[in-house]
């Protein structure tokens, strides 16, 4: 999903730190048996909220990335060059 991060950079460090936290996250929104009904009601929906938005934002990277493409296709970057040889020279 992110491509090949190298360990030295700052963005491994940033990914590897949400990382963390979001599965820190992701563990508090399970539902305990000890939990009440009430609490039960506020993980689902909270659960239901970040997939939503895991969703959505996975979408936007895909648009984002076929719309580079095209654009990079449609500047001349993605198309092959033309190579001119004389066949009588």
């Amino acid at each position: 999903m992110f491509g090949s991060i190298s360990r030295g950079s700052s963005i491994y460090w940033s990914f590897t730190v949400h990382s963390e936290l979001l599965s820190a996250f992701l563990q508090w929104l399970d539902i305990k048996p000890t939990d009440d009904d009430k609490t039960k009601a506020k993980k689902k929906k909270l659960q239901k909220s970040f997939k939503s938005k895991m969703r959505f934002q996975e979408m936007d990277m895909v648009t984002k990335k076929k719309q580079q493409s095209w654009l990079d296709f449609k500047s001349g970057k993605g198309a092959k060059k033309k190579v001119c040889s004389a066949i009588y020279s």
